[in-house]
Formats: C-alpha cells, sequence, structure tokens
C-alpha cells in the first residue's frame, strides 16, 4: 500500500532539506546564533542521518527529524524545524 505522500506524488519529509530563514540548507558544524548573543554549533541532522562524532546516530536517531544545536551556555536543543531566529554566523571550513 503506497503512503499518502507517494499517493499525492509529494515528497517524504526525510527527503527535504533543513533551511534557516533566509533559505540556506543548515549544515553539520554550522555555528548559530540566536539572540541575546546565545551561540551554538549544529551537531546533528537527523533527516540526513548526519551527526557530529559526540552525539552518535544510536542516541539520538528516535527523535526520526530536526537538527540539534548544541549551546554551550544552556544546552542541546533538538529543532523539528529551525526557529526565525536561528542565525547562521559561520559555516564549517567557511
Amino acid at each position: 500500500m503506497e503512503t499518502f505522500e507517494q499517493a499525492c506524488n509529494l515528497p517524504s519529509w526525510g527527503k527535504l532539506d533543513m533551511n534557516y530563514i533566509d533559505g540556506q540548507v543548515v549544515s553539520l558544524g554550522d555555528q548559530v546564533k540566536l539572540p541575546d548573543d546565545l551561540n551554538g554549533i549544529v551537531v546533528a541532522i537527523i533527516d540526513s542521518g548526519e551527526y557530529s562524532a559526540e552525539f552518535r546516530e544510536v542516541d539520538w536517531n528516535y527523535l526520526k527529524t530536526g537538527i540539534l544545536v548544541n549551546f554551550p551556555q544552556i544546552g542541546l536543543i533538538h529543532y523539528e524545524v529551525p526557529e526565525d531566529d536561528l542565525e547562521l554566523v559561520l559555516r564549517e571550513g567557511g
């Protein structure tokens, strides 16, 4: 039996890229910030199976979708969709 997405010829959620509000694709290792100078690093992109060494897939893939951002000041946050105020500061290697 086909899924609703297949029947309607829609992409599955797992195939979509996660994007910042400005349209840039979220990448593993991105340095990001929230208001009030809260800086963090994207440590996992669950949809594509990308995980940093510190945050293993086996520990986090139960979330099924979204990204994990590690903020030293407040801890690890799971976003199913990046919030509008999550801003890319620096791309890893860039």
